[in-house]
């Protein structure tokens, strides 16, 4: 509930730019899924949505451009260049 009402007082204006992070954490799987349903709507109509978000796989579906961040600037400049072991 916090996390809906947290994005409700976000979009009471009509926002540019809105940053959300980890904003379908907690949730079930039908509110996460409106969720991403109310991102991809805002950023349909030109809003500038900025994730933080673990789930890569998710983000990748999401976004149209992805950032990979490891204690600094930008480590990979897209989620296609994340090695499938993480370990290399």
């Amino acid at each position: 509930m916090r996390r809906r009402l947290d994005l409700a007082m976000t979009l009471v204006s009509t926002p540019r730019v809105i940053c959300l992070d980890e904003p379908t954490t907690g949730l079930d799987p039908r509110s996460r899924h409106t969720m991403w349903d109310i991102v991809r709507g805002l950023a349909a109509e030109g809003t500038t949505v900025l994730l933080t978000i673990q789930q890569l796989e998710e983000a990748d579906r999401l976004a149209d451009q992805v950032a990979v961040l490891d204690g600094g600037p930008p480590a990979l400049p897209s989620l296609s260049q994340v090695p499938a072991d993480p370990a290399r």
